[in-house]
């Protein structure tokens, strides 16, 4: 059996892992000495794992840990008041990562799990409580639509070469607003596929390509119109 972790090494990506205090995204500068101080006070207590500035700067999702217990919450970077998410599914020991807004900071998702495919967890950002699920090997939110493309798999296909896969590769576009999900690029038992980013219009996704038998990967564009229409296996 091919490990799966070979195709995800082709394609430049590994498992998740944890961050340290560090930012994967830019924080204007008349912000971040709100943030510094934020950032200062929480870890006098705490453990910051990852963290993430929205796109109108008002506020922070962090993950942070104390002893084995971990968090997920919102700080304002006007108050500092923090908004801890409370679900079952986001407290404990759980190897959260990757926190990220959506393009208008409605909606925020956070990554979980060590294992190649994972939890992402939606979360409406104006109730602070979790809307939503989805299994994937990996997703990237729309550049301006409340849209996530996410690689989840088919269990009913069986690959052509046997991975850590329980079934073949697809790709899905999820609307946060109405909870849709719809299939873009159809399951294929000859290929994984994993969605890298969109262009400006938020209607162009740019997406990975492993053959599964040779190993070749290809960078494919694919356009997803507002009103999604299924796409065959490309």
């Amino acid at each position: 059996m091919k490990k799966l972790s070979q195709y995800l090494m082709l394609i430049g990506i590994g498992f998740p892992i944890l961050f340290t205090g560090c930012s994967h995204l830019s924080v204007p500068a008349n912000k971040s000495g709100n943030l510094d101080t934020i950032l200062t006070s929480l870890r006098e207590n705490a453990e910051v794992q990852d963290y993430v500035c929205s796109h109108n700067s008002k506020e922070i999702a962090v993950i942070y840990s104390k002893g084995e217990q971990e968090s997920f919450a919102v700080i304002s970077t006007q108050t500092g008041q923090e908004t801890t998410i409370k679900d079952k599914d986001l407290t404990g020991s759980l190897n959260l990562y990757s926190p990220e807004w959506s393009y208008d900071d409605a909606y925020l998702s956070v990554s979980e799990g060590t294992c190649v495919v994972h939890r992402t967890f939606v979360i409406d950002a104006s109730t602070q409580k979790k809307r939503d699920e989805l299994r994937n090997t990996g997703m990237v939110w729309a550049a301006n639509q409340d849209r996530i493309i996410y690689a989840t798999v088919d269990e009913s296909i069986r690959p052509v070469v046997e991975t850590e896969l329980s079934g073949s590769s697809e790709l899905m576009c999820y609307n946060a607003a109405t909870k849709k999900k719809t299939t873009i690029v159809s399951p294929s038992p000859k290929y994984l596929y994993y969605p890298i980013s969109f262009d400006g219009t938020g209607n162009r996704l740019i997406y990975d390509r492993t053959d599964l038998q040779n190993d070749d990967k290809y960078e494919l564009a694919l356009n997803i119109p507002l009103h999604n229409q299924t796409s065959s296996s490309s």
